[in-house]
């Protein structure tokens, strides 16, 4: 079967792309009555949502390609489910939540050289090319099966060479042995590109024949969004990260590489000043962390500076993905 990519995405204009253009992150409280509505600010391609305030309220993603309609959970690995949430536009019509209740959406809008969606059917071939149309080379790509359950391999290109499971707190795996690898690999990115596979046991979670997949697909580019890696050094006065060409985020993810830790995710309209220490965790249904001294970092002009101690282990590898504040 073919692949299910566009050929036209939003935001071609010769405009230089602002980040306020592409992404945004929206705060509500929920009504308890069916029917509420949501202003995101933009049409998003990919709405990632997720409650604030209660344990056991699961991350959900819905997207323009595969319907609104329908829902993943990144904390878990089942497959694809219905949402009861629709998005018209900008406006997100969400299923009902429990009055008092604080929720927090992250909406991202297809464009080249920020983010793609890719659906595709795996052929059990090795080696198997999916075409993107980023016009760009990759930073991070997570591919989901939707038919069935299975985990969220993940790949972030920033000078590891490491699988990971969006839905897991697992470290990098780099071998055949490694869980992350034995759920499904994903190399060899280019600006129009990435490979799925090899091998029978890899292909479970990527490229199984006959299988229904989603990949999204975040770009590199300096400008707008950025990952890379750090090395923590376990004092209150964390290492600098400088992201792209140097700029303050407004969206921070954070994964420990070479030990267990969580998916920590940052953003400046949950944490409008310094520090920021109350992230939520993709690979978790918690409700936020709450300490600067475990999850504390400081967003500064040119990047970031992680020292609580859950983010900056001294010694502790990690690896992020920074969105920049709107321009």
């Amino acid at each position: 079967m073919s692949l299910m990519s566009s050929k036209k995405l939003l935001m071609q204009g010769a405009r230089k792309l602002r980040p306020q253009d592409v992404f945004s992150t929206t705060l509500w409280t929920g009504t308890g009555q069916a029917g509420q509505t949501v202003n995101l600010g933009i049409a998003p391609a990919l709405l990632w949502d997720k409650i604030r305030d209660t344990v056991q309220s699961d991350h959900y993603l819905t997207d323009k390609v595969r319907g609104f309609d329908k829902r993943l959970k990144s904390n878990l690995t089942d497959a694809e489910g219905g949402s009861g949430s629709s998005v018209a536009g900008s406006t997100y019509t969400p299923v009902m939540t429990a009055s008092g209740r604080t929720s927090v959406a992250w909406s991202f809008r297809r464009a080249k050289k920020f983010f793609d969606i890719v659906t595709y059917t795996g052929n059990g071939q090795s080696g198997r090319q999916i075409p993107h149309g980023l016009e760009a080379e990759p930073g991070m790509i997570v591919v989901k099966r939707r038919d069935d359950a299975s985990g969220w391999a993940c790949r972030v290109f920033a000078g590891q060479n490491l699988h990971f499971l969006l839905n897991s707190s697992a470290a990098g795996g780099t071998s055949t042995s490694d869980a992350p690898v034995v759920e499904g690999q994903i190399y060899s990115p280019t600006s129009t590109t990435f490979t799925v596979g090899p091998g029978a046991t890899s292909q479970r979670n990527v490229n199984a024949a006959g299988a229904a997949y989603v990949a999204y697909i975040f770009a590199k580019n300096p400008d707008l969004i950025d990952f890379g890696s750090y090395v923590g050094n376990g004092s209150s006065n964390g290492p600098a990260v400088t992201c792209g060409k140097g700029w303050k985020p407004q969206w921070l993810m954070v994964k420990r590489t070479d030990s267990a830790g969580d998916w920590y995710i940052l953003d400046t309209a949950r944490g409008p000043s310094n520090p920021l220490g109350n992230p939520l965790a993709a690979n978790l249904a918690d409700a936020e962390f709450n300490g600067a001294s475990s999850y504390g970092v400081n967003f500064t002009a040119s990047g970031f500076q992680p020292y609580g101690t859950s983010v900056n282990v001294s010694g502790g590898t990690f690896v992020y993905m920074a969105i920049r504040s709107p321009t």
